[in-house]
Order: C-alpha cells, then sequence, then structure tokens
C-alpha cells in the first residue's frame, strides 16, 4: 500500500499548476492537467513543486509507461 498523501501534497501539485502556467510540460496543452512526481512519491519522492511536473492526461500516461523521460531543467 503506498504512503498516504497530506494536505500539503494537494497544495504541491495546485502550486506546480500555477508555476507552470497550467501547461503540459510535454505537449503544451491546458486540458485535463495533472501533478507528476519526477521522483515517485511512493519511492520516497518529495512532494514539492519541484520535484512536480505538470503534464496532462495522455502525457502522463505516457511517463508512466516510460514512452518519455522527462528531466527538470533549473537556471
Amino acid at each position: 500500500m503506498g504512503r498516504s498523501r497530506p494536505s500539503s501534497h494537494g497544495r504541491a501539485i495546485r502550486d506546480a499548476k500555477v508555476i507552470e502556467g497550467g501547461v503540459c510540460a510535454a505537449c503544451g496543452t491546458t486540458r485535463r492537467i495533472h501533478g507528476h512526481h519526477l521522483f515517485e512519491y511512493r519511492l520516497g519522492g518529495e512532494a514539492t513543486d519541484d520535484n512536480i511536473v505538470v503534464l496532462c492526461d495522455v502525457c502522463h500516461q505516457k511517463a508512466h509507461r516510460g514512452d518519455f523521460e522527462i528531466q527538470r531543467v533549473i537556471f
């Protein structure tokens, strides 16, 4: 069973969506976006905006299937 998610988790995802402008980082759509953990939450990844990237439904599924890899570039 996975870790339960505190209320701060939802806030981190909402914050990431605002920071990213509500746009999928992979395809650019604004429809049906989600927060995706770069380092998986179930493996200890933090629920922070620097560990969450915004993806649409389609790209989110592709990321989980391993169809592409997402890397965060920090300036």
